[in-house]
């Protein structure tokens, strides 16, 4: 499968080393992505 058919392959991992690199639980930063988008959805 190509990333095209899949987007979000990779996700987890992605956000794991973001955590890892930041220290930022992934927790946070999906409920920082989680408010963006609805400040996004409500404009």
């Amino acid at each position: 499968m190509s990333d095209a058919h899949a987007p979000l392959t990779g996700v987890p991992e992605r956000l794991g080393e973001l955590t890892s690199r930041t220290g930022i639980p992934v927790g946070v930063v999906a409920e920082l992505l989680g408010a963006a988008s609805e400040g996004a959805a409500a404009n």
